[in-house]
């Protein structure tokens, strides 16, 4: 999640919730090797405010935390 949000390519190897077309490398990683691409950022926007919207409870250890979506 940290490479996508650096705008890195990522190529996942194994199972991951983020193997997402145009969000990693969808081809052999022989072909990333040669013509990586960066993934795309509004959809990683998306993704990451539904998984904090649906996924995660707003808190913290002393109380509700206001955090902005991006």
């Amino acid at each position: 999640m940290q490479a996508l949000y650096h705008k890195s390519p990522v190529k996942v190897l194994g199972r991951a919730i983020y193997d997402i077309e145009n969000l990693t490398y969808q081809k052999s990683l022989e072909q990333f090797w040669k013509n990586p691409t960066k993934p795309d950022k509004n959809l990683y926007i998306k993704f990451r405010n539904y998984l904090i919207k649906n996924t995660q409870i707003n808190g913290n250890f002393y109380g509700y935390f206001n955090f902005k979506e991006l």
